[in-house]
């Protein structure tokens, strides 16, 4: 039982197939309230009621560190706030404390589910529905209507092919995890066989959602993480065989019988653009145009506020950099430490390296794109942090490597 109330098991489990269904459908523009985030503040009050000392206790250092961060970022914010008047300030300080609000509650969803008996399930078929909810609506990117086209450059129901692409990474990333896990936790064969039919399912979308994104760091992205899967599961190499021929077979019989195979989006991307020109414009442009002083790096400017003359940076690390100086950047480096201290460095981190390299694409992506304040990125962190911290505890509990916890 995840709790001494029954029916709390069953919110919860509600609440997080229902916030996997809404994450992907962006209704407004990026950066404000979306229907997702009705479910996220429910389920954070039924949470509130319930909170133990063994879930506090799991969260630390992590939520402790992340705070730390999240308190000098907002602090930052405001004393800008309070020199220029600048109401975005505002904006983005309410969004840094839901990132750690985000985080913190999905840590917890996600380690009461696992004590469940059918936790495992819960999840699976959470990341299955997340699958379908992109193709529910179009968001302000695409026209309704539009038809399917591969490596056009379409963002389903996301306001940017991007996000499209990032969030197909981050639940493959899960499902990579989940499987890890289950597998290093011998579940009974039933369990074994859901899952890996849900994870063969999310191998074809997340990579169908990417190529139908046309994004170059999309593809960078999962094709890292194809070789952290191929690595520890050698049999995923014939469905992914399968699926660069599929691929090719359908570029070249005809849906694109009309245009120029040079004029798709993906192999212009890849070819005519120049990339180097490209990240050189929005990260070192950006981030020396932004900068008023150099002695502004150690403490930062303040979140770039977005106009005419000022862009974001296209780096989620060199953001942070910029907006929240030296100091920003070493706590929020502290906070990323901190969840690594879960893979028990000391006494059998080599046995968890796997996990650790799940993240390197993940973070990696982040190198050209500031996903840091996507929700799925923080549910998928949390997700991350909880696997970790319950396998070490398994080993722990049960001496050795592959606790069998179907009676729980």
């Amino acid at each position: 039982m995840l709790n001494d109330k029954p029916l709390l098991n069953e919110v919860t489990a509600f609440f997080l197939f229902l916030i996997f269904i809404l994450i992907p459908i962006y209704i407004l523009p990026s950066g404000n309230f979306q229907l997702v985030d009705i479910s996220i503040i429910l389920l954070a009050i039924s949470l509130i009621f319930a909170l133990k000392k063994t879930e506090i206790n799991f969260m630390e250092p992590a939520v402790k560190t992340f705070a730390l961060y999240v308190a000098w970022a907002v602090s930052l914010n405001l004393v800008y706030f309070l020199l220029n008047g600048h109401i975005f300030l505002l904006k983005v300080s309410v969004q840094i404390i839901y990132t750690f609000t985000l985080f913190f509650i999905f840590v917890i969803v996600f380690y009461r589910v696992l004590l469940y008996k059918y936790g495992i399930q819960i999840i699976s078929l959470c990341l299955l529905a997340a699958l379908f909810s992109p193709f529910l609506t179009r968001g302000t990117y695409d026209f309704p209507g539009q038809q399917l086209s591969l490596l056009q450059r379409n963002a389903l129901s996301f306001n940017n092919p991007n996000q499209l692409a990032y969030f197909a990474i981050l639940l493959y990333a899960m499902s990579i995890i989940l499987r890890k896990y289950i597998l290093e936790s011998n579940y009974v064969k039933s369990q074994n066989t859901l899952t890996g039919l849900i994870n063969f399912f999310i191998f074809l979308f997340s990579h169908f959602f990417v190529l139908y994104s046309a994004s170059r760091s999309g593809i960078i992205g999962i094709l890292l993480l194809d070789i952290v899967a191929i690595w520890q599961y050698k049999k995923i190499l014939i469905p992914f065989s399968l699926c660069i021929l599929a691929s090719v077979i359908i570029i070249q019989t005809g849906i694109y019988y009309e245009a120029d195979f040079s004029n798709i989006r993906m192999v212009q991307k890849f070819t005519d653009y120049g990339i180097e020109e490209s990240l050189s414009k929005r990260i070192d442009e950006r981030f020396f145009q932004n900068l008023p002083t150099e002695t502004s790096v150690i403490i930062g400017t303040g979140k770039t506020i977005p106009d005419g003359s000022h862009k974001e940076v296209h780096n989620g690390f060199i953001d942070i950099f910029l907006s929240y100086g030296a100091v920003g950047l070493l706590l929020f480096l502290l906070f990323l430490v901190s969840l690594i201290i879960k893979t028990d460095f000391k006494n059998g981190w080599r046995k968890n390296i796997y996990y650790m390299f799940v993240l390197l694409p993940i973070f990696a992506y982040n190198f050209v794109h500031n996903g840091f304040r996507f929700r799925f990125f923080w549910v998928f962190l949390a997700f991350w942090y909880v696997i970790m911290g319950k396998t070490v505890e398994n080993k722990k509990a049960s001496g050795v490597p592959g606790k069998n916890i179907e009676s729980l």
